[in-house]
């Protein structure tokens, strides 16, 4: 089937968006860039929209469980676990370092985003040396393998009217978790997985939805929906300590998502700005390889920083602009090398175990590029 290249688009940019989080630290962009955490909220949604359009078009696979989770863990596990031996071998091998066995092991077994609300969690991370706390950016990942192993059994037994209800459902829960979890100066309700469900929940949604829409969505509630959501990120100075950011700016940044992934896709293939923008070759390539480019770039990030930390001193700006580029560069190069000669080769082997298909017509089309990449995920 043919490939949806706005999909990566959106993806791309994500990518971008939390990398400028944790790159740029000017105190004259980082009102701007600090808001680029959004990046993973995207990337959940597209997860959420993707990852049931796949389910619903599999519901009569008679190998349906274990085609899906295959195929899933031949596209998430490898990566994941390279990175997570990559920060454990950087780890062991630091002398100040106290190894904490419970924190590995939840990181081992993706459950970081189920223990996030334990005290002792954020002070374990904390103390994790230079580079390898890179692996922090896997809480995201921890949130969508979870919905995963959930959702699937949902969208198996359920009837739709059925799952309709549960996704509205989780949506209205979303913010009552929050409010009950939240703690000021933790931001815990954002690692938290039932308190995150809503987000990759109004991406579901969307599939569950979309098919029953006679018209393309205007332009308008989507620029009404970003401009709520920037609108929030500005006015509220510290979303760790706001307990109305926490219960209900989640959800209004989630819902803007939402409104930019329908109206790309109801948009796709055609000559509107957005669309072709989102389907330049640059943004295409760099979406295409997000889910390495999304795991490594904090590690390079914070490699750089240990690097120059003693180089060009005298020259700040200089130092910054490098440190910037040249992350970025690495990144991508990396990322790049991981998709041609690690990643496609092993997803080579999900051709064994099924091809994720739609119903005729009515669900979406051009699904089966729609076999997700990360978060494929962020942080």
């Amino acid at each position: 089937m043919e490939r949806i290249p706005e999909i990566d688009g959106l993806r791309a940019l994500a990518a971008l968006s939390v990398f400028a989080h944790h790159v740029f630290g000017y105190p004259s962009l980082v009102r701007i860039t600090g808001a680029g955490w959004i990046g993973v909220d995207l990337f959940f949604v597209i997860s959420g929209y993707l990852i049931t359009t796949i389910l619903i078009g599999m519901r009569d696979d008679p190998h349906y469980f274990r085609n899906f989770y295959v195929r899933r863990s031949l596209r998430i596990f490898p990566p994941y676990y390279s990175l997570f031996a990559l920060c454990l071998v950087y780890a062991m091998f630091d002398r100040s370092y106290h190894f904490s066995g419970r924190l590995w092991t939840a990181y081992a077994l993706y459950a970081t985003s189920l223990i996030a609300i334990q005290p002792w969690y954020f002070g374990a991370e904390s103390h994790l040396p230079g580079p390898a706390r890179a692996i922090e950016v896997t809480w995201s990942l921890s949130i969508e393998e979870l919905f995963y192993v959930l959702w699937a059994p949902a969208v198996r037994f359920l009837k739709r009217r059925h799952l309709e209800i549960l996704v509205l459902s989780i949506i209205a829960m979303g913010p009552l978790i929050r409010w009950y979890v939240h703690t000021p100066g933790a931001r815990t309700e954002y690692f938290f997985f039932p308190a995150r469900m809503d987000t990759l929940a109004f991406g579901a949604l969307l599939a569950l939805i979309r098919d029953r829409l006679s018209i393309l969505l205007p332009a308008w509630p989507v620029a009404i929906g970003l401009i709520s959501s920037a609108s929030i990120l500005f006015l509220v100075a510290d979303p760790e300590t706001n307990a109305w950011f926490a219960v209900f700016g989640y959800s209004v940044i989630a819902l803007s998502m939402a409104l930019v992934l329908a109206f790309v896709l109801d948009h796709a293939g055609s000559t509107q700005v957005v669309c072709k923008a989102l389907r330049s070759r640059l943004l295409v390539r760099l979406g295409t390889i997000s889910y390495m480019f999304y795991l490594l770039h904090l590690f390079v990030i914070k490699s750089f920083r240990g690097i120059f930390a003693h180089l060009l001193l005298s020259q700040w700006a200089l130092n910054r602009i490098v440190q910037v580029i040249g992350s970025l560069v690495v990144t991508v190069l990396l990322a790049s090398l991981s998709w041609k000669y690690f990643e496609s080769p092993i997803l080579r082997f999900k051709e064994r175990f099924g091809t994720p298909r739609t119903k005729p017509a009515s669900i979406v089309p051009a699904v089966e590029q729609l076999e997700p990449t990360v978060s494929e995920g962020l942080a």
